[in-house]
């Protein structure tokens, strides 16, 4: 039997938070999938408090200064950087970033492996009686 998914569905069921059943129904989770969730927990947190409290304008003030400075650090390399860079080593921030932002990406694959090879998961959310939990969500328990 052959299954047919839409883009939209696919990322949905790959890259959700949590899957709850609408009936109370569970599945035992692939070892692919519970080390990429276990991986992506602490990433999906920080996205959950971030999207509770962005209205704040205390909170947009402080993203958007940490948004920034990160975004100047990993990808600007001007002369202010240099003599930053006896105090702060710019390099390793740069390559600690990058092997973070890989890693979540690998975790991203292997939970997604975990979920498209489990039978009984795609059985049920074909069927509608899986509901995909997003960080953010109201009903979010990241």
């Amino acid at each position: 039997m052959r299954i047919h998914w839409s883009w939209r569905e696919g990322f949905r069921f790959a890259l959700a938070g949590e899957l709850l059943s609408k009936e109370g129904l569970s599945y035992t989770m692939s070892p692919a999938e519970k080390l990429g969730s276990s991986f992506l927990k602490p990433l999906y947190k920080v996205i959950d408090f971030v999207s509770k409290h962005i209205r704040r304008p205390l909170a947009i003030i402080l993203f958007t200064i940490a948004a920034s400075l990160l975004a100047f650090v990993v990808f600007y390399n001007i002369p202010a950087l240099v003599i930053l860079g006896r105090i702060f080593p710019s390099k390793y921030i740069r390559f600690l970033f990058f092997l973070y932002t890989e890693a979540n990406l690998l975790a991203m694959g292997a939970c997604a492996f975990g979920r498209f090879n489990n039978s009984t998961l795609i059985a049920l959310w074909k069927s509608g009686k899986l509901e995909p939990i997003f960080p953010g969500d109201k009903r979010s328990i990241i």
